[in-house]
C-alpha cells in the first residue's frame, strides 16, 4: 500500500514529466531565429522562465540540473 507521501510524489514526478514534455513540444515548434524582433524576445523569455520552473522541479524532486550538455 502506498502513504499519502508516496502518492503525491508520483504525482509530482508525473507531474513534472508532462510539464517537461510540454516545455520540450515549446522549444521545437517555436522558432526564435527569424521571428520578428518582440516576438523573439517574449520566446527567449518564455523558454528562459521554463528553464527555472524545470530546474526548480527537479531540484525539489532531488535531480541536480545540468548546466550545459
Amino acid at each position: 500500500m502506498f502513504t499519502s507521501g508516496s502518492l503525491s510524489s508520483a504525482d509530482s514526478k508525473s507531474s513534472f514529466l508532462f510539464y517537461s514534455h510540454l516545455a520540450n513540444v515549446a522549444i521545437h515548434s517555436l522558432q526564435v531565429k527569424g521571428s520578428p524582433p518582440e516576438v523573439a524576445h517574449a520566446r527567449l523569455q518564455f523558454f528562459n522562465n521554463i528553464q527555472v520552473v524545470l530546474a526548480s522541479g527537479m531540484k525539489l524532486l532531488g535531480i541536480t540540473p545540468v548546466n550545459k550538455m
